[in-house]
């Protein structure tokens, strides 16, 4: 039997081995890592994973317990360490589930519903406290300050000017007034 030769194996050209070890040294770690993993990439937690965050009865109470006691929704928010843009969506989802609720589309009230619910509960008891403790009070000037907010149109120095319901400031701007300056401006016009 005749034995046939082999194939010489073919030499790469040294260039090419060089360049090739090159390449890896300058790839570094994470790219050698990544190569090693197998699958797709872990998807990264959101702030509400990571931190745990869900509405629960006792953060319900808790919030209520801070905005009855005279503070903002938004600093009950803060002070339970929760962001406020988790905190306006816990929110809207809430009105928007009380809105589906009366209109029979739901048949249970959800934690969120109960937020919004039991928070509007919380400002009005907040307000009638603060209520009482003005009208109650000896001070001529409390009385005035509380007429002067609540009865605006007879009692307040500026009729006119806008209080923000939120924060209950009185805007020192009249806006009858500016109206009718740029009526005026383009009546002459």
């Amino acid at each position: 039997m005749v034995s046939l030769p082999k194939k010489a194996a073919k030499k790469k050209p040294a260039k090419k081995k060089a360049a090739k070890k090159k390449a890896a040294k300058s790839s570094g770690p994470a790219k050698k890592k990544a190569a090693k993993s197998s699958g797709p990439p872990k998807k990264r937690a959101t702030y509400n994973e990571a931190f745990n965050l869900s509405l629960t009865e006792d953060i319900v109470a808790e919030a209520c317990r801070i905005v009855e006691a005279g503070n903002y929704r938004r600093i009950a928010a803060k002070r339970l360490g929760i962001p406020l843009n988790t905190w306006n969506s816990w929110l809207q989802k809430g009105k928007k589930e009380m809105r589906e609720y009366a209109a029979g589309k739901r048949t249970h009230v959800t934690v969120k519903a109960t937020l919004v619910r039991e928070l509007d509960k919380a400002e009005a008891r907040c307000h009638e406290l603060l209520l009482q403790d003005v009208i109650g009070s000896d001070s001529v000037q409390a009385k005035q300050w509380f007429l002067e907010r609540r009865y605006n149109k007879l009692y307040s120095k500026n009729p006119n000017a806008h209080v923000d319901d939120e924060t209950g400031e009185e805007s020192k701007v009249d806006a009858l007034e500016i109206l009718a300056e740029k009526l005026r401006t383009l009546l002459d016009s």
